[in-house]
């Protein structure tokens, strides 16, 4: 059986990785103008990039997205598995960083 004291850290583990995920989260770009959005991405400025989104260039967003998803998966991948495809809906980490 477990203790309480073990239950109460399962509880509060994944909004410790929640926090730790929202933490290393940067602000969003500023995309006001066409010359910001194309900064977003390292495309080389000296083609046009007409790839119909079949092959495509990732925004910095989405780039530090992946970055940090895969730290975490270096750090502790059986929390991230377990916590990304068996918690409740309340509780997926995932899931919570995505809204």
């Amino acid at each position: 059986m477990l203790r309480p004291a073990a239950l109460a850290a399962a509880y509060l583990l994944p909004a410790g990785l929640l926090s730790a995920l929202a933490a290393e989260t940067p602000a969003p770009a500023d995309l006001s103008d066409w010359d910001r959005v194309r900064a977003q991405f390292m495309l080389d400025p000296d083609y046009l990039h007409f790839a119909s989104f079949f092959i495509a260039s990732h925004p910095n967003p989405v780039r530090e997205a992946i970055e940090g998803y895969r730290r975490a998966m270096d750090r502790n991948p059986f929390l991230v598995i377990e916590q990304g495809m068996f918690e409740d809906e309340a509780h997926n980490v995932p899931l919570q960083v995505q809204r």
